[in-house]
C-alpha cells in the first residue's frame, strides 16, 4: 500500500449515526447516574450533622468515634443494597429494560427521599439499604439498556 494511503484523509471511515432510541437510552442512563453521583455527594455533606441528630434519638452518644462508626455502617448497608443488583436482571427480562430502569430510578428516589424523614439511626439504615437496591438496578439495567441499544 502506498505511503499516502495511510493518511487519515485517504482512508476515512464513516461511523454509523445513532438512532433515536440509542440517544434516548444513553441520556436516560446518564441522567440517572448523574443523579446518583449528586446523591452521594449530598449524602457525604449531610451525614455528620444527620448522625449528630439521629444517634442521640437512637440512644447512642454522638461522639466522633460513633459518628464515624455508624456512618461507615450506613455506607456499608448502602453498598450491600447496591450489591443486590442481580435481582433486577430477571425483572428486566420479564418487564423490559426501559420499564425496569424507570422503576429502579423511582425506587432509588423514593427511598432517598424517605431517608430525609428518618427518625432514628435504624430507620435510616433500612432506608439507605433499600435505596442501595434501587441504585444497583439503575446501574445494572441502565448499562444493559445502553449496550443493547
Amino acid at each position: 500500500m502506498p505511503r499516502s494511503a495511510h493518511r487519515s484523509g485517504d482512508m476515512r471511515r464513516t461511523l454509523p449515526r445513532l438512532n433515536r432510541n440509542q440517544v434516548r437510552s444513553f441520556w436516560a442512563a446518564w441522567a440517572g447516574w448523574t443523579m446518583d453521583g449528586m446523591d452521594s455527594f449530598i449524602y457525604s455533606l449531610v451525614l455528620v450533622p444527620a448522625l449528630r441528630d439521629l444517634l442521640p434519638k437512637s440512644g447512642i452518644a454522638a461522639t466522633p468515634a460513633n459518628v464515624g462508626y455508624y456512618g461507615g455502617l450506613l455506607f456499608a448497608l448502602f453498598m450491600i443494597g447496591w450489591g443486590t443488583a442481580l435481582i433486577w436482571g430477571p425483572i428486566a427480562d420479564r418487564f423490559g429494560r426501559v420499564q425496569t430502569m424507570m422503576f429502579s430510578i423511582t425506587w432509588f428516589s423514593l427511598f432517598t427521599l424517605l431517608s430525609a424523614f428518618a427518625t432514628g439511626l435504624w430507620s435510616l439504615a433500612i432506608l439507605r439499604l433499600l435505596a442501595g437496591v434501587g441504585i444497583g438496578g439503575e446501574w445494572s439495567v441502565g448499562a444493559a439498556l445502553v449496550v443493547e441499544e
